[in-house]
């Protein structure tokens, strides 16, 4: 089962969903956290490193899925790429993808 997050209200909401659906049927969770460069001007980024911060992200949600849900198996990863592509192309063995919205 993989859960897509981003920070958001929405995504944590969506985590906390999936993190009971899969403890209550007794599945696997993978939080996914995709991230992308948003504009072609890559020079005006140079100072943000995209990719910590999505890892960021992915810590602090797997921090919170454990913290409530001690007996479930988690699994992490960040991706670059488009969210919407890479969340619907890499959990080919998923059961379920959740996104918040």
């Amino acid at each position: 089962m993989f859960v897509g997050v981003d920070g958001s209200v929405e995504s944590v909401t969506a985590l906390d969903w999936a993190a009971t659906f899969a403890e209550r049927f007794g599945r696997e969770l993978m939080v996914v956290v995709a991230w992308h460069v948003p504009t072609p001007y890559v020079h005006a980024l140079a100072a943000v490193d995209l990719e910590a911060g999505a890892d960021d992200v992915v810590k602090t949600a797997v921090e919170r899925v454990q913290a409530g849900h001690h007996g479930l198996k988690i699994g992490q990863s960040v991706l670059a790429g488009a969210p919407g592509k890479v969340l619907v192309a890499e959990p080919q063995e998923a059961d379920l993808l959740v996104v918040g919205t």
